[in-house]
Parts: structure tokens; sequence; C-alpha cells
């Protein structure tokens, strides 16, 4: 028992282990298996966002990008979505540009991307005035 507090037990390295595991293995696998996104400014305005798409069958995917602090003269666009350099149409409902909104802003584009035996690479370029990115990622539709 524990010098400071010896109503607790300490629990043996392997039950460290078994906690661990038992906690990544109730996420769902969405959140296991979430591909990852990269996003880097390209100059002021802009911002390029790389997201890694896993191998597989065809499957709808949403790209988000989440902003900060928009405000009455923020404007943030989707100007291009690129997939393994072939470029590639948002769909219907997609939401790829705002203007003049207040508070925390969300862009997201969605689209299918075809089988693929290897993992495949989104590119989206966005561009943006005074605004700022908090984050971007991509989630199976």
């Amino acid at each position: 028992m524990h010098a400071c507090h010896p109503h607790r037990r300490r629990l043996p390295p392997w039950g460290l282990v078994a906690l661990a595991w038992a906690g990544l293995s109730a996420l769902p696998p969405a959140a296991a298996q979430a591909p990852a996104c990269q996003a880097l400014p390209r100059g002021t305005k802009s911002l390029v966002a790389t997201c890694t798409l896993p191998a597989g069958t065809a499957r709808p995917w949403r790209f988000r990008a989440h902003f900060e602090g928009s405000h009455d003269d923020s404007e943030v666009t989707i100007d291009s979505a690129v997939l393994d350099g072939r470029p590639l149409a948002c769909a219907d409902g997609s939401k790829t540009a705002s203007r003049f909104e207040d508070g925390d802003v969300t862009l997201d584009c969605g689209f299918t991307a075809p089988a693929g035996a290897a993992a495949r690479r989104l590119v989206v370029t966005l561009s943006l005035h005074h605004l700022q990115l908090d984050r971007t990622e991509l989630q199976a539709d």
C-alpha cells in the first residue's frame, strides 16, 4: 500500500498494460483509424492541407477544416481538392466557402475515393482572410 494513500493499492505493471489496452480497444473503429492530415501555410493568405487515405474499397469521405476567430470581414474558401494528382469535385451539400460569419467556422468537402491497393493522397488548398486555422481532419462518411 502507498504511504500517502493507505486505502489505494498500486497496480502491478501488467495491470497498467491491461488498462491501456482496454482503453484503446474501447475506441470506435473510425477514431482508431482516422487518416492523418497536415496543414501548412502557403504565404500569408492560403494554406495546403495534405491527408493520407488508407488503401481499400471505394467509400465516401469528408474533409473538414475548422477555423477560429471569424468575424465581419473574414473569408475562407476551399480553392481546390486533388486526389492522387487528379482534380476532385466536392459533393453537393459541401460547405466550401464562408464570408463574414462570426465565431467558429467549419468548411467541408465530401467526396468518394475510388478503390485503391495503395494509400492515396488528398491535397486541399484553401484561401483565408482574417481567421485562424484550428485543425483539419478527414473522416469516412
